[in-house]
This record gives C-alpha cells, structure tokens and sequence, in this order.
C-alpha cells in the first residue's frame, strides 16, 4: 500500500502494475493526468533528454537558490546535474560561476569553461577554500548547489565555511557536520534540492532550443537498448572515456 503512495516515473518498481514506469524501454505508460511537455519539432531527441538535468539546475540554482545579476555561485560536482546548475545561473544572469569537481573530471570541468563556467577548481590540486577566498575578496558566495550527494558531510561543511552572509544553500548530501549555530551566525537560508517544477523544466527547454547548437557537445555517448549496463556504467566514468550525457535509444 505504501509503495502506491509515492509513484513516480523512473523511481518506481517495476513490479508495481501497470509495470510500465519508464526507464530504458519501448513503451511507457502514462495515466490520464500525466504533465507533459510539447517539444519544438526541430530539437533533437538525445538534447531534449537534458531537460531533467538542466530542469533540476534552472529549480536548484535560480528558483530555488536565487542564482541571478550580481550573485556569485559555487557548483559542487560536474556531472550532468552539476553542469545543469552551471548553465542555468549563468542563463540567469549570476556574474561568477564556479565549478568543484576532481582530476578524474578534468574533460567535464574543461568542457564546462568551455560553455560557461567563469571558474573551475580540481579539489584535488587546489586549496578550495582559499581559491574562494580569493575570488569573492574574502566575502564568500551568494549561492552553493551540491549536486554529489557527498555522505561524509564535508562537502556541506565547505558550503557553510565558502558561504557569504544570507547565502543559499542546496545541500544534496549529509550535514553532520553542520551546527545550526553556523547557519544562524550567516543567517544562511538552507534547503535539501527535490526534484524540479514544471516551470523549471519549461525554463530549461527553452534554454535548450535557443542553444543547442552550443550544447550539442554535451550529448556524448548513445547506447541500444542492449547497452543498458555499458550506458549506466559510463555515466558513472567507467568503461566509455569522456562521457558526459548518455542516453539510450530503444529504436537503435
């Protein structure tokens, strides 16, 4: 009874009837108050697929996190969602955006300079905190996403200690390490990103549209439905080098 409170396409058993809950399949069901999106004729499918990842950026760093004119933003992680947060503070107009990911990301973080990023920082090279400081004159960000889920804890303690004062945070991993006392002190506004609005998602397809030509070189690697495993793997870095967007097409 449960499982039936909390249906959701792609997050869904697939032995909850009708069966049919999307992900990697010919056919998908859709009930009767299914939300939709109408895509332009000429936007290619495999971009039209980065209206999630990009949706969920557009509601984490601008509706919610208030990415915009003169803000500066502070992106952990450079992964599909990450370089989502990226694009859209900058559509959102934020005057410094910057991106945190490791060596083995080194092909995204330089791809990300290439479309937008003012800044990016291997963690493993560089002094993060100092670097911040540096940036932003030792005041701090306005605005810090972590899209890595990060279970230690450190990732939303850096978000804290790099934060300016009434900054946002959109903390994706675990907090332990957090003390309300630092959030008052900052008088930090914090949140845990959900999911993504309709108008997140809309906001994001017109992004798309208007520049895919520019953002083509995201979608990097296309997989049979056969290939599922081989897909899932590159996305997390392993087996296809420089993976960025993956997708999987049933029909190839």
């Amino acid at each position: 009874k449960d499982r039936f409170r909390t249906l959701r396409f792609g997050m869904s058993d697939c032995w909850v009837p009708p069966h049919l809950w999307g992900g990697f399949a010919e056919y998908l069901y859709l009930p009767f108050n299914s939300v939709v999106h109408r895509l332009p004729p000429d936007l290619p499918a495999e971009l039209a697929t980065l209206a999630i990842p990009l949706g969920n950026g557009f509601q984490w760093a601008v509706l919610d996190g208030g990415a915009g004119p003169g803000k500066t933003v502070l992106v952990f992680g450079p992964g599909q969602q990450g370089l989502g947060c990226v694009f859209a503070a900058k559509a959102a107009g934020a005057i410094q955006v910057v991106l945190v990911g490791h060596t083995r990301d080194r092909s995204r973080l330089d791809l990300a300079l290439q479309l937008g990023a003012d800044i990016v920082i291997d963690a493993e090279q560089d002094d993060l905190k100092d670097r911040i400081r540096s940036l932003t004159g030792g005041r701090g960000v306005d605005v810090v996403v972590d899209t890595t889920g990060d279970p230690t804890g450190q990732v939303a303690a850096d978000s804290v200690a790099l934060a300016a004062k009434g900054a946002h945070l959109n903390l994706n991993g675990l907090a332990q390490k957090v003390g309300i006392g630092d959030v008052k002190k900052l008088y930090l506004t914090v949140r845990a990103p959900r999911g993504h609005s309709y108008k997140a998602v809309q906001m994001a397809l017109d992004y798309l549209y208007a520049q895919q030509s520019r953002l083509a070189a995201l979608c990097s690697h296309s997989f049979g439905l056969a290939e599922v495993d081989a897909a899932i793997r590159a996305t997390a870095g392993r087996g296809a080098a420089g993976a960025i967007h993956v997708t999987v097409n049933p029909w190839a």
